[in-house]
Order: structure tokens, then C-alpha cells, then sequence
């Protein structure tokens, strides 16, 4: 369950909801009547109190430190008098600080909105652009030159993002780490996140009892919603921390061959690579640290001849099992691709 709200913010909450539903603005006391957390110390001390009122300000101020500000409304006829004063929401911050954009920086809204290739996750990004930037044109222009990069995504993502966001027990089809067939899983929706360039559902997975991050390349077929839950989702941080631990902890060990894609490619995350002026002979030995073998294993597998393993053990088989699968497909022209 989420954690109670504290005293003070709870107050701040009801101070604020009276402020905005109410037509006109409110004097001090009839904020001290009617909101919970003033009311109890109003009827009390039989009206209002110096205390109140510093309370009263300290809440203010609260509320403006997150962009929300509690104008004053001076009486015309006596604008020095605080007992005839009232107290409203400043309208333009009523849902957050104000600020302004330039027509370069709704632009880069533009263009960032239609980076996402998934139509539904493009959809949701065009609407949170019109809350934001409203209707009308950015009045930035792009460069005819300028790069568009398309962002892809795994077909189940708009799927995961709404079970995150709407904390749904979800159910699904999982292929583990060197498995063939998929296994049904039961899990907790909890944190979407990218790590490595490849997005993670990080969740509470009711068989096993425990959290645990899945791929979302192999999250296979339609998520089914199972009901919904209470669990808190730790941070991005929490979690990259983890898996680098986890990373550090499983070394190993390759030979490159020299100047080639795979030893522009691996040597960029290899620990204490030798610079590429210094590499001496055909053959360059990298030390990879990967928080999935299983991935470590595709990739090198895929680079074929231009990388061998050299430790552990585990790893040069789980390469070479995924070659032989390779060979047995192109052997038998009728086999099925496992």
C-alpha cells in the first residue's frame, strides 16, 4: 500500500482543493473554517490566531517551492488591512511553474513526438504534445538536412507502458535465456527502462515468489491483464545498478580480429581495451563484461569467424551451440528454424 500522506502535506492538499473549488477568493477565516488541519486549532483557540496564520504562511510558501502559487487579494478600500485580505490560486500556475518556450525548443517537441516508429506509442506522444504545446505550429523550422532517427520499439511496449502505468498484474509468454519454448509467466507491472540500448519490464513475478528484470525481446504474443496491484517500483538507478554489479561479476574473455566491424564494435565496451595505433598482429584479446550471457552469446555467435572465445568455458559452447543451430537449418532445407 502506498504510504499515508504526512500532516502537512495532507493539509496542503485540502488547502488547495478548497482554493480551486471554490468561485471566488477566500479570507483567512473562512479557510481556517472549512479545511481540515486549520479547523481543529480555529475551533480550539476560538478563531483566528497568530499561529494560524504563520502556519498558514508556511504552507503558502510550500506550495509555491513547487510552482503553485497562493496570490493575495487586497481590498480595495483598505489594502493594508490582512483581515480583509483573501487568498486565491494564481491561474497560471495552478499546475505548476509558468514558463515560456522558444519556437526552437517546441520544435524539438515536434520533432521528438514523431521519432517513435510504434503507431500506438506515436499516438501517445502526439497527445501529451498538444496538452503541452497546444494546437497550434511550433514555428520552428528543421533544416532540410537534418537527421531523423526513428525509435523502435518491441510490439509489446505500448502494451507494458499502460500495466506500469496503471499498476496491472499482467500475465504473458516468456522465452528464457537458452530455452526453446516459452513459459507462461504471472507477474507485477512495476518500471519500464532502457539499459544497454535494450528495453527491460522490471517486475514482481508471482510464481517464483520474487522481482525479476525480462527482456522485452523475448516477451512473446498479446499481454493479458490479470487484475491490479500495490507494489512500488524502484528507480532507474536502483536497477542499473544491479545489473552493472551483475555485469562486473561474469568476465570474458575474446579475441578480436583486428580491424574489423566486430572490433570497432566490441572493443567500445571492452574493459581496458588496447587503442587501436597499439594492436599488434591479426588478433586483439577484449575482456567483455555483459549483465546476460545469453545476448553476449547471440552477438558473438552472429559475428561468426571474426571473434573466438577464449574463457569460460560455458561461454564458448553457448557460442557454438548457437553456430551448430545455424548449420542444422542450412543443412536440412526442410527443418524448421528453432
Amino acid at each position: 500500500m502506498k504510504p499515508p500522506l504526512s500532516e502537512q502535506h495532507d493539509r496542503q492538499m485540502r488547502l488547495l482543493i478548497r482554493l480551486l473549488e471554490s468561485s471566488r477568493p477566500l479570507s483567512s477565516a473562512e479557510i481556517f473554517e472549512s479545511v481540515d488541519g486549520y479547523r481543529e486549532r480555529f475551533e480550539a483557540e476560538g478563531g483566528r490566531t497568530q499561529a494560524l496564520d504563520k502556519l498558514f504562511e508556511r504552507d503558502r510558501k510550500a506550495l509555491r517551492a513547487t510552482g503553485i502559487e497562493i496570490e493575495t487579494v487586497e481590498d480595495p478600500l483598505a489594502p493594508g488591512d490582512r483581515a480583509q485580505w483573501r487568498f486565491r490560486v494564481r491561474q497560471d500556475a495552478a499546475g505548476g511553474a509558468s514558463f515560456e518556450l522558444t519556437a526552437e525548443d517546441a520544435l524539438l517537441i515536434n520533432e521528438a513526438t514523431q521519432a517513435w516508429l510504434d503507431p500506438a506509442v506515436r499516438d501517445a506522444a502526439t497527445i501529451a504534445r498538444v496538452k503541452f504545446l497546444g494546437e497550434s505550429d511550433s514555428g520552428g523550422i528543421a533544416p532540410a538536412s537534418a537527421p531523423r532517427t526513428l525509435v523502435s520499439t518491441p510490439p509489446q511496449f505500448a502494451a507494458l507502458r499502460d500495466a506500469v502505468a496503471q499498476r496491472r498484474r499482467i500475465g504473458f509468454e516468456y522465452v528464457k535465456q537458452e530455452a526453446r519454448e516459452p513459459e507462461a509467466r504471472d507477474v507485477d507491472a512495476l518500471h519500464l527502462f532502457v539499459y544497454r540500448g535494450r528495453w527491460l519490464l522490471h517486475a514482481f513475478d508471482h510464481r517464483r515468489g520474487a522481482a525479476r528484470n525480462f527482456l522485452l525481446a523475448r516477451i512473446l504474443g498479446e499481454i493479458e491483464t490479470l487484475g491490479e496491484h500495490d507494489r512500488e517500483a524502484p528507480s532507474t538507478a536502483e536497477l542499473t545498478a544491479q545489473l552493472d554489479a551483475l555485469a562486473e561479476s561474469q568476465p570474458v574473455r575474446v579475441a578480436v580480429r583486428s580491424a574489423g566491424e566486430a572490433d570497432a564494435r566490441l572493443r567500445s565496451r571492452a574493459v581496458d581495451a588496447p587503442d587501436p595505433g597499439e594492436s599488434t598482429g591479426d588478433w586483439v584479446e577484449l575482456e567483455l563484461r555483459d549483465w546476460d550471457l545469453g545476448l553476449l552469446a547471440d552477438e558473438l555467435a552472429a559475428s561468426g569467424a571474426a571473434v573466438r572465445v577464449i574463457e569460460p568455458d560455458a561461454m564458448r559452447e553457448a557460442v557454438a551451440r548457437r553456430l551448430q543451430r545455424v548449420l542444422e537449418c542450412h543443412e536440412d532445407r526442410k527443418a524448421e528454424p528453432r
